[in-house]
């Protein structure tokens, strides 16, 4: 059976596109297919800022937390990373405060917009019931956010 696995994982990999990488990454994961899987998370990591608002629902933490520490990372801006972490808390059971603070540390906060930093301070909007990114990373590691003025992007 390894073999079969192995030319299904070839077969694949061999037609890995950005569009198709998440829905074999989900695959991957779930069978074990590690080889495959390092090749998703590659493609998924260069290819994130047209897939920032894929389906990243039910991975594990530790494999989107592959893709948003890749060296190959490609995003438009910050806010792509900012909102890529949200649509997976907001779809997907995260059993631990570690796993969401790990998920929550690629999201560089000093390359987003002020109502950016301000809509992710709320409660609830990175998971349900937490108390919003600076209640996960503590205190907001000194950054002063205001609500942004009326009017003001």
């Amino acid at each position: 059976v390894p073999t079969v696995e192995e030319y299904c994982a070839q077969y694949v990999a061999a037609r890995l596109t950005p569009q198709t990488c998440l829905a074999y990454l989900h695959r991957a994961v779930r069978h074990a297919l590690h080889d495959l899987a390092r090749r998703c998370v590659a493609l998924a990591a260069g290819s994130l800022h047209a897939l920032w608002a894929g389906d990243t629902a039910g991975l594990p933490p530790a494999t989107l937390c592959e893709v948003l520490a890749h060296p190959d990372l490609a995003v438009c801006c910050e806010a792509q990373v900012a909102g890529c972490v949200a649509r997976y808390l907001a779809a997907t059971q995260v059993e631990g405060e570690d796993a969401v603070r790990a998920l929550c540390a690629h999201i560089r906060l000093m390359y987003l917009d002020n109502a950016t930093l301000h809509a992710l301070g709320q409660p609830g909007v990175l998971a349900a019931g937490r108390h919003g990114i600076f209640g996960v990373l503590g205190a907001g590691g000194g950054l002063a956010v205001q609500p942004p003025a009326a009017g003001v992007p």
